[in-house]
């Protein structure tokens, strides 16, 4: 527990510094779109099943690791991804209306 702890603290603090230097850029230049609360439930959804794979342990989730970060860091640092990927469900996914 302790190892998944000093993990968890080690990648917190990592992701943060990412995200703050992100962050400052596209509140600068005002870069985001408004997301509804799909878009937002997708973003944070993204973050914590990103967050929770780059915490696996084991060498056999290496690959499961590095994967989860990128997702980790793309809906975290990048908040438009979240309006992309369900611009593109609603487009090519969704039931027409009737």
């Amino acid at each position: 527990m302790a190892d998944i702890l000093s993990n968890a603290s080690g990648l917190s603090s990592s992701v943060a510094g990412i995200w703050f230097v992100f962050w400052a850029q596209r509140r600068t230049y005002e870069l985001d779109y408004d997301l509804d609360r799909t878009m937002r439930t997708v973003r944070w959804s993204a973050v914590l099943a990103g967050f929770a794979a780059a915490l696996l342990q084991g060498h056999r989730f290496v690959a499961v690791r590095i994967i989860g970060g990128i997702i980790l860091l793309a809906f975290l640092c990048w908040p438009n991804f979240s309006y992309h990927v369900v611009g593109f469900w609603r487009r090519y996914f969704a039931r027409p209306e009737v």
